[in-house]
């Protein structure tokens, strides 16, 4: 159903860019986690596949929704309140129990949590490195800059935002 609605929305034709970018965001989110959900589970899962679909909603999803809404969130308050939403704000929080829960699961042991926590330690640390790879990839690398460019620098620094 929510792939219908979102290829229904994408047919707009007075849909804007930013709308467009997240509908398809979306979509593409939606497809990857059907693509990576077995329907119908012939087993129960371990903690560990328990945790790795969890981590999976996140890489595909969250990771890149949840910063784009808040650019949004932000470009909003800017226009409606005239102010920018301060850097140190959260909005959005999330918490999870997989590999946690004790309550029940006779196979969550604290070995397995720890086991759980190490890996998705793991798999935070290598997103935060492809992002920070993106990032240098797109900065110039250069000791020697015009005085423009140094000038600009100044600016950025002392600049509220």
């Amino acid at each position: 159903r929510n792939i219908s609605e979102l290829l229904a929305h994408l047919e707009r034709p007075d849909l804007h860019p930013f709308e467009r970018a997240e509908a398809l965001n979306n979509l593409r989110g939606i497809i990857a986690a059907i693509w990576g959900s077995d329907e119908i589970r012939r087993v129960k899962p371990t903690v560990q596949k328990e945790a790795a679909g969890g981590c999976a909603v996140i890489e595909s999803v969250l990771w890149d929704a949840v910063p784009s809404y808040l650019r949004k969130l932000d470009a909003q308050c800017r226009v409606t309140l005239g102010k920018k939403l301060p850097v140190d704000v959260a909005p959005i929080k999330f918490a999870s129990w997989i590999g946690g829960d004790r309550d029940g699961n006779p196979n969550c042991t604290p070995a397995v949590t720890q086991e759980v926590i190490a890996h998705q330690r793991l798999r935070a640390a290598k997103m935060f490195l492809n992002d920070l790879n993106l990032l240098y990839s797109e900065l110039a690398i250069s000791s020697r800059f015009s005085p423009e460019l140094e000038a600009l620098a100044v600016t950025i620094e002392n600049s509220d935002d």
